[in-house]
């Protein structure tokens, strides 16, 4: 839904819910400019927006761990 702080390609970032929790925390493929460029489009409208595409989504599912 939005994007907060500033992060580079492969850094580690926190998830939050709308409620302001953390819940899960992940590394980025993209840097916080490249994610606010993409953030809720389609993978195929990620090259047309940036020019380059660094991966199928800003988080991987492999990268990706819940906090319970």
């Amino acid at each position: 839904l939005s994007v907060s702080g500033r992060f580079a390609p492969g850094d580690l970032v926190r998830l939050v819910g709308a409620d302001g929790e953390a819940f899960a925390q992940g590394f980025v493929h993209y840097s916080h400019t490249q994610t606010e460029k993409i953030r809720g489009c389609r993978t195929t409208e990620i090259l047309p927006r940036l020019g380059v595409t660094l991966g199928d989504e800003i988080i991987h599912r492999d990268n990706l761990v819940l906090d319970v």
